[in-house]
């Protein structure tokens, strides 16, 4: 078969540009995994971030494909303040300060910044990290 039994050039000569545009031949392979609850947690008012999510309809890459479909927000108000302890144990990067917190979770220790740009270098300290590798959450 030839390229333009695939396309349709209403009866007139065509080219099939290969390099761009939609007919670009790549691959990006896509690793997938259906999850069944993600948690997020937010200080806010639960109207204007039931407001803000209501547009938000997938998550992550190839959206226009349906990948990262979202099929429900569910919105919880909660007393606890988890700004750097949560149920899961610490919520975001701290800096070490030489003992890791007994609470049965796994963490790293890693040279990070702790204020913006957060890509340069200069002024890392240790932090502890929850640990959140890839290969433990599948």
């Amino acid at each position: 078969m030839t390229a333009a039994y695939y396309v349709d050039f209403g009866g007139k000569r065509g080219k099939i540009n290969g390099a761009s545009g939609e007919f670009k031949a790549y691959r990006m392979p896509q690793m997938i995994r259906i999850v069944s609850d993600i948690e997020f947690y937010a200080v806010g008012d639960p109207n204007g971030i039931r407001h803000l999510l209501a547009h938000i309809t997938n998550i992550g890459k190839k959206a226009s494909q349906g990948y990262g479909y979202i099929r429900e927000w569910a919105i919880e108000e909660s007393e606890d303040d988890y700004t750097d302890i949560g149920p899961y144990g610490i919520m975001r990067a701290r800096p070490f300060k030489g003992d890791l917190p007994d609470d049965g979770q796994a963490y790293q220790i890693k040279k990070i910044r702790m204020k913006p740009p957060y890509h340069l270098h200069t002024g890392q300290v240790p932090c502890i990290i929850p640990n959140v590798r890839r290969d433990q959450l599948a």
